[in-house]
């Protein structure tokens, strides 16, 4: 029983300590987090386009025509 125990106790040590790692290492890079925000800008953009073209119908019906030839 006290076998059991302390695999769980070094399983979950483990697994706080990994996160916390994976924390810090995340926080302190500025490229990683850069590129993330980067990411974050162009979905929008796109998402933003696309609503735009949806919402004009004569623009939508020239990216349709377009896409299929």
């Amino acid at each position: 029983m006290l076998f059991i125990l302390k695999i769980v106790f070094l399983a979950a040590l483990f697994f706080i300590i990994y996160f916390a790692v994976g924390y810090l290492y995340f926080r302190g890079n500025k490229s990683i987090s850069e590129a993330k925000g980067e990411h974050r800008k162009k979905y929008s953009a796109f998402q933003g386009l696309k609503s735009g073209i949806e919402k004009n119908d004569k623009v939508k019906n020239i990216v349709e025509k377009k896409i299929k030839i």
